[in-house]
């Protein structure tokens, strides 16, 4: 929906070239920051200016492209749902009854699809209740609906999308992924499929709404016939809740297992998933299986229940002798990890720092980093350098949180690293691919670099740009040995 919440900052040089620099314009509308460069400040101030023209003339903005909104075309003010409910209006007299419901179901899956934000949404049961009955049932448009079915069917026009917004692949996309995410849901709810649990971080892709789980197993039911209903059991109080679950024989038979062994191994030792399926099943694999089935995507079976976990991923690393604290520079990329290796190989023993350099293999690193401990001799703290990108960021972010939470030594910047980087060429910047989706704040993502970095790199983050990590080359680290050495710093 368009805002008049407008924001504009200051024309702001971001670089030099041979005809004098260039500028950038940022202003936000609903809080989603937009950003537009030009080659000399006169268009810059230029562009700006008809920015704030139309906040005074009471123009409203487009929060999706940042600009005044046009004068619409006719067919622009027509809103999806009000498109929708003449087309059944006009298909209905002739389709056939079942015709007629798969029309309106569909009709309706679209709709909530290409609904925007707007404050008062009814429940969902409520919603696909109202349109179905009433929005695109012109067999009740005569009659009063109930009023939480008015309120429903006013909310859906109020925050139907235009017609002309499915111009935008973006919006065609999402109205897709909504489809697909209330299919798996439906297939879920009659146990066809077992989707990861709500509560699982790693288990759905959550980037853009609505989420989308990141696997999906099929649940296979008995075809031979009804099998027997297990008989009523009295579980123990931790099973209880997976026990209430239960309705088949194959999960009764994995919580009988786990009953027995819980009863055998009152304090047992916490150790690595495969062990424990093995011991439990026979079969190193067998928890891996369970872990897609209902029992342990509800949360009612855990990994802590079974005192066992996922082994973190081991680094690829080296140790580097030298002088002082163990220090853990860790590299995004391969490429930058041989050179930070090499690099510091080439420095002298007694005034190189002691290093264990490692790979972080790109967003693995959110999870290697819990393996430090295995680490020998162990760092003290932990240089982390990755691309100046939205992705690398939020790695870096992700991987200092797990590192804090489970009491490991710090996962800090590498500083003079990322300041090389930030004041390299402008030609060093390329259009980052990991920033297409929303305004998402890249202050948050930016907080983790230090104060004197965090504003130039949130600039770069708004301009839709990035720098490779690469562009900090081994002539570059071999030159500048600070650079290295000033990792224990």
């Amino acid at each position: 929906m368009d805002s008049y919440d407008v924001r504009f900052w200051d024309t702001k040089k971001i670089a030099d070239n041979a005809s004098g620099g260039r500028y950038r314009v940022r202003w936000a509308v609903n809080g989603q920051e937009h950003c537009k460069s030009f080659k000399n400040k006169t268009l810059a101030d230029g562009f700006l200016d008809n920015l704030k023209d139309a906040a005074r003339d009471r123009r409203p903005f487009s929060p999706r492209t940042g600009l005044p909104a046009a004068e619409p075309a006719e067919e622009e003010m027509v809103t999806w749902y009000e498109h929708a409910r003449s087309y059944a209006e006009a298909k209905w007299p002739t389709l056939a009854p079942v015709s007629r419901r798969s029309v309106a179901e569909a009709l309706v899956t679209v709709t909530v699809a290409l609904s925007g934000k707007e404050k008062g949404a009814p429940e969902a049961r409520v919603l696909r209740r109202a349109l179905f009955a009433w929005a695109f049932n012109p067999a009740t448009r005569e009659s009063d609906p109930p009023r939480e079915i008015a309120l429903a069917l006013g909310w859906a026009a109020r925050a139907s999308l235009p017609v002309a917004a499915l111009d935008d692949p973006a919006t065609v996309r999402v109205a897709a992924r909504g489809r697909f995410r209330r299919a798996l849901d439906e297939l879920a709810v009659v146990s066809l499929v077992a989707l990861p649990s709500a509560a699982s971080r790693s288990g759905w892709d959550a980037i853009v709404e609505p989420p989308l789980p990141v696997w999906v197993t099929r649940v296979d039911h008995e075809t031979a016939g009804p099998a027997a209903k297990p008989a009523p059991r009295v579980w123990p109080s931790a099973l209880e809740a997976a026990g209430r679950i239960a309705s088949r024989p194959d999960e009764h038979a994995v919580l009988e297992r786990v009953a027995d062994w819980r009863r055998d191994n009152p304090a047992p030792v916490r150790v690595p998933v495969g062990e424990r399926s093995a011991e439990l099943f026979g079969d190193e694999k067998a928890l891996g299986r369970y872990r897609k089935t209902r029992l342990f995507t509800s949360g009612a079976l855990t990994l802590d229940l079974l005192a066992c976990y996922d082994p973190p991923l081991p680094f690829a690393s080296q140790h580097v002798p030298g002088a002082g604290p163990v220090v853990l520079p860790v590299a995004e990329n391969l490429a930058t990890y041989s050179s930070f290796l090499t690099a510091a190989r080439a420095l002298g023993a007694a005034t190189r720092p002691d290093l264990h350099v490692a790979w972080g293999i790109g967003g693995s690193f959110e999870q290697s980093v819990l393996s430090i401990p295995l680490l020998d001799p162990s760092p003290r703290y932990v240089r982390y350098f990755g691309d100046l990108d939205l992705a690398g960021l939020r790695i870096a972010a992700g991987a200092a949180r797990q590192a804090a939470e489970a009491g490991l030594p710090p996962v800090l910047p590498a500083t003079a690293c990322c300041k090389f980087l930030l004041e390299g060429p402008w030609h060093w910047r390329r259009p980052d691919d990991s920033n297409r989706v929303g305004q998402p704040d890249y202050a948050d993502a930016c907080a983790w670099l230090p104060p004197a970095l965090s504003p130039q790199a949130e600039e770069l983050l708004a301009s839709g740009e990035k720098i490779a990590q690469e562009h900090l080359g081994l002539q570059a680290l071999l030159n500048e040995p600070a650079l290295i050495a000033g990792l224990a710093s």
